[in-house]
């Protein structure tokens, strides 16, 4: 995986109460990575699979496996059969634009061309899909796909794709505008990352109330999973997007609110 690492902290120069000069750390965000993961799972009874993409594809399945998903039929895999499902990462590639539905993302144009050549949402695991270009534009497709995926669609039945495409998309696009975010799904994902971090000796409860702004109290209650609604999801994706810049650790990737 092609990471540019920098120095962890750079050095400015302050003075204190004497008038000294002394030199002082300030955090930076270290980390530059543009390459993502398509991956696969499999019910090995069922043959029904999953196509997803991530930027961390362990930390993606131990998502799964957690059941953090509001995807039954993963979820009751995942905690009923974990041994049936088969985990495998279908290719590796270069995405500067990656995000979860970004619209210039190239992860987001790949998931879905393999969501459709599966067959995943029909005969499968996927509940959606963000995305739909003409399959017939080989130009477009040429562009988007590795040249392993490339092969493979051009032996592929283009009028199927789009049949499929054309009729999940939109399907699936208009349930989702009508569908709930999982917020308390995703807190719980959240604390899990704190307490991470905090186990590497990362005063999390301190930093939150002087880089995010969130009451020390009503973090204790989320953390204790005492009260998930104790700490808003905005307060706290733009506190753990603050605290990842802050200590200096690539950008984690949160689950999907409307999985």
């Amino acid at each position: 995986m092609p990471i540019i690492q920098l120095s962890l902290f750079e050095e400015k120069t302050s003075k204190d109460s004497r008038n000294s000069t002394r030199k002082c750390k300030k955090p930076t965000n270290s980390y530059i990575s543009t390459r993502v993961t398509v991956y696969r799972i499999t019910d090995i009874k069922t043959d029904r699979s999953y196509i997803g993409v991530s930027m961390e594809p362990e930390v993606r399945f131990a998502i799964h496996k957690k059941g953090f998903l509001s995807n039954k039929e993963m979820n009751d895999l995942m905690s009923s059969r974990p041994e049936d499902a088969v985990y495998q990462i279908i290719e590796e590639f270069d995405d500067p634009y990656y995000r979860v539905n970004g619209k210039k993302s190239r992860a987001i144009r790949i998931e879905a061309f393999l969501i459709q050549y599966y067959n995943t949402i029909e005969n499968g695991m996927n509940t959606a899909l963000i995305f739909h270009h003409d399959y017939s534009d080989t130009t477009f497709w040429k562009e988007v796909l590795t040249p392993k995926m490339y092969e493979n669609y051009i032996m592929a039945d283009k009028s199927l794709l789009n049949q499929r495409s054309l009729k999940y998309y939109s399907n699936k696009q208009t349930q989702r505008q009508n569908k709930k975010p999982n917020y308390k799904e995703v807190k719980i994902w959240i604390v899990d990352y704190l307490k991470e971090i905090e186990s590497k000796e990362i005063k999390v409860g301190v930093l939150a109330e002087k880089i995010g702004k969130i009451d020390r109290h009503n973090l204790f209650k989320l953390m204790n999973r005492e009260d998930y609604g104790a700490v808003s999801f905005k307060k706290l994706f733009h506190f753990i997007r603050e605290l990842e810049d802050y200590i200096g650790i690539p950008h984690r990737e949160f689950p999907n609110l409307f999985e």
